[in-house]
């Protein structure tokens, strides 16, 4: 990838992140993906972060994600590649037929010195029962 950063939709329910040496320090990349409810029923969606790892590990990619809505974006997550919780985080409700995109964004540090690196994480979407109304 000669950008040094690649978001790829390329997964059947999640994306690939990949980032390298190419991305100078201070540059950002970002991606978009939009996820569906294609199913009969509501559901309660969750974004967990597989198979995340740095080389060297010391190496700090910042990555954001945000859900964006109507010119708005809604923060779903900052931190380091690797830094989501095990539990995964919650998109929220999704009713049968919707559709929300969030955007990914990564960024190589400032005053970082420059050396050879690779960061890569899958985030997967999952469909849990959501919560009883009350």
């Amino acid at each position: 990838c000669s950008s040094g950063a690649l978001i790829a939709a390329d997964l059947g329910n999640g994306i690939e992140l990949r980032v390298d040496s190419k991305l100078k320090p201070g540059e950002s990349r970002r991606g978009e993906v939009t996820i569906a409810n294609v199913g009969p029923l509501p559901a309660l969606l969750l974004l967990h972060e597989e198979e995340a790892a740095s080389h060297p590990e010391d190496e700090a990619i910042a990555l954001g994600i945000d859900e964006l809505a109507d010119h708005e974006q809604r923060r779903i997550h900052l931190g380091r590649v690797g830094s989501v919780p095990k539990e995964g985080l919650e998109l929220g409700r999704f009713l049968a037929g919707e559709s929300r995109t969030y955007r990914f964004t990564v960024l190589r540090s400032r005053g970082v010195e420059a050396r050879a690196f690779s960061t890569r994480a899958r985030y997967r979407w999952r469909a849990a029962h959501p919560r009883a109304e009350r």
